[in-house]
């Protein structure tokens, strides 16, 4: 899947992606793992602790990465569609 592909709420991905490292001249690349909770313009937001229960409410129990598109390399779908 390549970054630009159709992406889905709820799918379960790994996104590879650079991030700011500081006192280091350039950016890094790191992995992401989970569920895909949140699709902007901008960001994709993954899960990577939360409820089985999709339906439960979000809360400060659940940890999330929300990623700039720009800086992401490469998303790969973890389940089948």
């Amino acid at each position: 899947m390549s970054k630009n592909t159709t992406l889905k709420v709820n799918q379960i991905i790994a996104v590879e992606f650079l991030d700011h490292v500081q006192d280091w001249p350039k950016p890094l690349r790191f992995m992401v793992y989970g569920r895909l909770i949140s699709i902007t313009s901008e960001s994709i937001t993954v899960e990577t602790w939360g409820y089985a229960n999709k339906r439960s409410k979000r809360d400060n129990n659940c940890t999330n990465y929300t990623i700039i598109r720009s800086a992401i390399k490469k998303i790969t779908q973890l389940t089948p569609k």
